[in-house]
């Protein structure tokens, strides 16, 4: 893909941080569904249903971390200017700050 404004490892920073902060925010809905299941549910099976979500939840929370992780560790030496490289190095933290603050919110809304 030709790039008329930014090089293409700009480009390629913004689609893995895009990418981590939508999957992170996949979680939201994900527990609403969850919490909804299984408050409708009764008895034994509130147990085989908390054992799968807190599975599911726990992947997609690996999952999550995983591509955070990935985003704050990308290089980015092909930027020339200091202060460029200074807003991108807040930038890349962007998802795991957004992960953090996710899990602030739904652990306070658990409780």
């Amino acid at each position: 893909m030709k790039s008329f404004i930014f090089s293409e490892e700009t480009y390629r920073i913004h689609r893995a941080l895009l990418k981590s902060i939508l999957l992170t925010l996949s979680l939201l809905p994900l527990t609403g569904q969850l919490e909804q299941l299984w408050q409708m549910t009764g008895g034994s099976s509130q147990i085989i249903l908390g054992f799968f979500a807190l599975t599911l939840l726990s992947a997609l929370l690996s999952v999550c971390f995983y591509t955070a992780l990935k985003v704050s560790l990308l290089p980015f030496s092909h930027l020339s200017d200091h202060k460029e490289q200074w807003i991108f190095q807040i930038y890349r933290l962007l998802p795991m700050w957004f992960l953090v603050t996710m899990l602030a919110y739904l652990s306070y809304e658990w409780i």
